[in-house]
């Protein structure tokens, strides 16, 4: 790995009221931080697939914090890898093993995780 990039949420430039793109170099790693996603955010990109997986999360709170990066997973991938897709347009699609992937996008990689607040 070349290179480790950084990206703070708030001040990447990107929000729903705020179509754009992000150029970042092609290789290399990036993380992205998000503190604080709000319901109102990302009720708007999710899948209807997505909310129904969220649906059956225990203990509660945990569908909604799914929901909550799920939503800033599709903003990024939009803003910055799949710039011809609204993030609600992004397919995600699961593997066998239940890990994500795009069907429209295979040769991306990506993973997601969170520290639980």
């Amino acid at each position: 790995m070349n290179n480790l990039l950084w990206h703070f949420g708030q001040k990447t430039g990107w929000g729903p009221q705020q179509p754009g793109v992000v150029d970042l170099p092609a290789s290399g790693a990036h993380v992205w931080f998000f503190p604080h996603v709000q319901k109102s955010r990302y009720a708007l990109v999710v899948s209807d697939a997505e909310r129904a997986r969220a649906a059956d999360m225990l203990p509660p709170g945990k569908g909604q914090e799914f929901l909550r990066f799920r939503s800033c997973l599709r903003r990024v991938l939009a803003l910055s890898y799949i710039k011809t897709s609204a993030p609600q347009e992004i397919r995600i699609a699961l593997s066998q093993n239940g890990k994500p992937w795009l069907p429209d996008a295979p040769q991306l990689h990506f993973n997601l995780s969170h520290s639980h607040g």
